[in-house]
C-alpha cells in the first residue's frame, strides 16, 4: 500500500507518529524540572565548544552514509545510491516509531520492494543486515561482560553485577538463532505452506511460496560467499556503530573535555543494549531515563540535561522529523498521482 493511502486510511496515524517525539520531549522536560538546577546558561556559554558539535554532525552523517553503503552492497547493486539512501532513511524513521526490539527492518523490506526488488531478495538483504548488527552487539556484550570485572560499569554497585552479566548474555543466544535463520532457512517454506493452508491465506499460497523459495536461494548464495564477505560486512557494521556511538562522545566533549572516555563509552554501550528492551517506540522516554542512570553520573550536574537534550536531538528527534518530512512528501506525491489518474474520468462539458 502506498504510504499516502495508508496515512489517509488510519485516523490515528498522525498521533502514533508524533507520540514518540512528544514522549521523549516530555521526559526531557520532566528531568530538567526534577533536577531543579538554577539556570546554567552562563556556564554553557563559557564551556561550549562548537567545533565538537560539528564533529558530532559529521559522525551522524557518516553513520547514515555507511548504512546506505552497506545496504547497497548487500543488495549486490540492485539498488541505486539514491534508492539505497531513500530506503535507509525509511529504515531509520521506522526504527524511531516502532519498539527498539522490532526496529525498522520490516519497513525496509517494504520500501525495497517498492524499488522493484523481489520480496524474497529484500527479506534476505534486511535479515543479513540485522545479522551483522547482532554480531556487533554480541561482540559488545562480550566486551561488557569482561570489562564489568575491571571497571565500575554498573552504577548500582557490585551486587547486581552477576545478574546483569547474565542478562547481557541473552543477546548471544538471539544472535545464534538469527544466524541460523538467515543462513539455514530451508525449513521456512514448510512453515509458510502450512500457514497458507488456512482459508484466510489460501489465495496467497503461490505468491508466498515463490518468495520464500527466493529467500532460500539467496541464503544458499550467502553460504557460498567467501569468508572475506562476512569480514567486510562486519567491518562496515563496526564502522556504522562506532560512528553512531561517537556522536555522544563528541557532544560530551563540546562541554566536558575532561570526561572519563573509556567508562563513558562502556556506559553508552550498556545504554544501547538496555534501549533494546524498552517497549516504547524508539525507546522514547526510557532511553532518557537510562541516560540519567548510566551516563549522567559521569558528567557535571549542570551539564547533564543539556548534553542529554542535544544528544537526543541529533540521534532521535532529527530522524523523526526527517522521516515525517519524507512521509509528507510521499503523501503529496500520492495525491498528485491520484489527481492525474482521475483526470481522464472527469466529464468534459462543451458549451455551445
Amino acid at each position: 500500500m502506498h504510504p499516502s493511502a495508508w496515512l489517509r486510511r488510519q485516523r490515528l496515524s498522525r498521533r502514533h507518529l508524533f507520540t514518540p517525539l512528544l514522549l521523549s520531549l516530555g521526559v526531557l522536560v520532566g528531568i530538567a524540572i526534577g533536577l531543579g538546577e538554577p539556570s546554567p546558561w552562563h556556564l554553557l556559554r563559557g564551556a561550549f565548544d562548537g567545533r565538537w558539535l560539528a564533529v558530532a554532525l559529521l559522525l551522524l552523517g557518516a553513520s547514515l552514509g555507511l548504512r546506505t553503503l552497506r545496504l547497497r552492497w548487500l543488495a549486490a547493486g540492485r539498488l541505486s545510491w539514491r534508492a539505497a539512501w531513500r530506503v535507509q532513511l525509511w529504515w531509520e524513521f521506522a526504527g524511531t516509531v516502532t519498539p527498539s526490539s522490532i526496529g525498522g527492518a520490516p519497513a525496509a523490506v517494504y520500501f525495497m520492494c517498492r524499488e522493484r526488488m523481489r520480496a524474497g531478495v529484500a527479506s534476505s538483504v534486511a535479515l543479513l543486515a540485522v545479522l551483522f548488527d547482532q554480531l556487533w552487539l554480541a561482540t559488545l556484550v562480550f566486551a561488557l561482560c569482561v570489562s564489568a570485572w575491571y571497571v565500575p560499569l554498573f552504577p548500582l554497585g557490585g551486587a547486581l553485577k552477576g545478574g546483569a552479566v547474565l542478562l547481557l548474555a541473552l543477546p548471544l543466544g538471539w544472535t545464534g538463532l538469527l544466524g541460523y535463520l538467515v543462513l539455514r532457512p530451508d525449513w521456512i517454506p514448510r512453515i509458510g505452506q502450512r500457514i497458507c493452508r488456512l482459508g484466510l491465506f489460501r489465495r496467497y499460497q503461490e505468491l508466498v511460496q515463490r518468495e520464500l523459495q527466493e529467500l532460500v536461494v539467496r541464503s544458499r548464495e550467502f553460504r557460498r560467499r567467501p569468508l572475506g564477505f562476512f569480514f567486510k560486512g562486519y567491518a562496515l557494521t563496526l564502522l556504522v556503530w562506532l560512528t553512531r556511538m561517537g556522536v555522544l562522545l563528541a557532544v560530551v566533549a563540546s562541554l566536558v573535555p575532561s570526561a572519563d572516555w573509556l567508562l563513558l563509552f562502556l556506559r553508552q554501550a550498556l545504554l544501547l543494549l538496555g534501549g533494546l528492551l524498552i517497549p516504547t517506540p524508539g525507546g522514547s522516554g526510557g532511553v532518557e531515563g537510562l541516560f540519567m542512570l548510566l551516563v549522567a553520573p559521569l558528567l557535571p550536574r549542570a551539564f547533564r540535561v543539556p548534553i542529554l537534550g542535544l544528544w537526543r536531538l541529533l540521534t532521535y528527534h532529527l530522524l523523526v522529523l526527517s522521516g515525517l518530512g519524507l512521509l509528507a512528501r510521499q503523501v503529496r506525491k500520492g495525491r498528485t498521482a491520484c489527481r492525474r489518474a482521475m483526470a481522464p474520468l472527469t466529464p468534459q462539458v462543451e458549451y455551445s
